[in-house]
């Protein structure tokens, strides 16, 4: 379990590292564009493609550190209205209900990716394989399967938690609330 844990906190650190990285990566480049744009009349061939690259990890490759953290936009008046063992049940169908979106978005993501490999395309500037690109959404794509596979199982492990990111709500935060609104 240990090994587990370190292997999600790698994961985590790792995805936190790439978006810091992909966004300084794009800010950089686009500053370069615009100052060479407007002082120098040129511009940089290469920026566009790597700048989508970057969109394509910080998009899809980290989707799971979203989700994670319970930082998607959602509309949760009616969840948040629900009696707990409604709570509950929606939580466990809405997480498999994204395990199967996300894992089948990874199917047709590595199908894609594997297919452009196939025919040899490649990015028009850099000659980059586009298929790298695919392969980032399929591979994001099976990390938020993932994500909420281990949500969908933690919520029905544990009776008194229910996981729609890695805090949980406990029943007793509901039980608190509810005294809160009596008084």
């Amino acid at each position: 379990m240990l090994i587990l844990k370190t292997i999600d906190r790698a994961i985590e650190i790792i995805m936190k590292a790439v978006i810091v990285a992909s966004m300084l990566v794009m800010a950089v480049l686009l500053f370069a564009e615009v100052v060479l744009r407007f002082a120098f009349n040129g511009s940089l061939v290469f920026s566009s493609e790597v700048c989508y690259e970057c969109i394509l990890l910080v998009t899809f490759g980290c989707a799971a550190l979203v989700a994670r953290s319970d930082g998607q936009i959602k509309i949760s008046y009616l969840f948040d209205r629900a009696k707990w063992s409604v709570k509950r049940i929606w939580s466990m169908v809405i997480n498999i209900a994204m395990v199967i979106l996300a894992g089948y978005m990874a199917y047709i993501g590595f199908e894609y990716a594997m297919t452009a490999q196939a025919q040899g395309r490649v990015t028009q500037v850099m000659k980059i394989p586009t298929s790298i690109g695919y392969y980032i959404v399929g591979a994001g794509m099976l990390l938020l399967a993932l994500e909420y596979l281990i949500l969908f199982l933690l919520t029905v492990s544990q009776k008194d938690k229910i996981y729609v990111g890695r805090e949980p709500l406990l029943k007793t935060d509901e039980i608190t609330a509810e005294k809160g609104k009596e008084a």
